[in-house]
C-alpha cells in the first residue's frame, strides 16, 4: 500500500518546527495524509490548521521522498 503524505518544513530564528503525536515518542513534522483530489497545497493548509490552528503565509515546494513502511510491533 502506498501512503501519500505531505510535511511542512517551519523554520524560524534557525529552530524546525516539530509535532509529537499524543502517545508517540517520535517527533514528526506537521502534516498528513493527502485525500482523495486534494492538492498537496490544500492539505497542507488544512493539516496545519486541524494541527496547529495556523495559516501558512507562504508555501514552496521543497521536494519528494520516499520511505519504506515499516510494520509496527504491538
Amino acid at each position: 500500500m502506498i501512503y501519500h503524505k505531505i510535511g511542512a518544513v517551519i523554520l524560524k530564528n534557525k529552530k524546525l518546527l516539530m509535532c509529537r503525536k499524543y502517545n508517540e515518542p517520535h517527533f514528526i513534522l506537521p502534516g498528513g495524509k493527502i485525500k482523495q483530489g486534494e492538492t498537496p497545497e490544500k492539505t497542507l493548509k488544512r493539516e496545519l490548521k486541524e494541527e496547529l490552528s495556523v495559516s501558512p503565509v507562504s508555501i514552496s515546494y521543497y521536494g519528494i521522498y520516499e520511505t519504506p513502511i515499516l510494520e509496527r510491533k504491538m
